[in-house]
């Protein structure tokens, strides 16, 4: 019984060495459950909505939830004209809240390059986008 402590105790030290090093991490650990637990966060359903009609270049759908006092319909449209990226996939990443709203965060896949563009959506208590970075 007193070897077994020792033992243990240097499992315990190569475990956390091995997460502290990035042998095993959040990744490979995250992918071994569903996509969706029950208690992971997720954005509201027309947050959703509009992360994927502007991956989609939907230019009346992202213009109708953007205030005016940041772009009008004919900035959205120069906007998705003048994108040099596509996009093939969205997910979402998290929120944070702050003085200026609720800031929902998302990765935007482009299945041209491989890339991933990192979007922040933030939003009034009006449910309008404020600020997009």
């Amino acid at each position: 019984m007193q070897r077994a402590a020792p033992i243990f105790g240097g499992v315990v030290v190569l475990i956390a060495i091995a997460f502290a090093s990035g042998v095993v991490g959040h990744d490979r650990i995250a992918s071994l459950w569903p996509a969706s637990l029950p208690f992971a966060e997720n954005p509201p359903r027309w947050m959703l909505d509009y992360a994927k009609a502007f991956c989609g270049a939907d230019t009346t759908t992202v213009a109708s939830r953007i205030d005016v006092s940041l772009a009008s319909e004919d900035d959205v449209k120069q906007a998705f004209a003048a994108r040099d990226w596509t996009c093939s996939d969205v997910r979402y990443l998290g929120s944070t809240s702050g003085k200026s709203g609720t800031a929902y965060i998302f990765l935007l896949h482009d299945g041209k390059t491989g890339l991933d563009n990192w979007w922040v959506f933030t939003v009034s208590a009006t449910q309008k986008i404020v600020r997009i970075d």
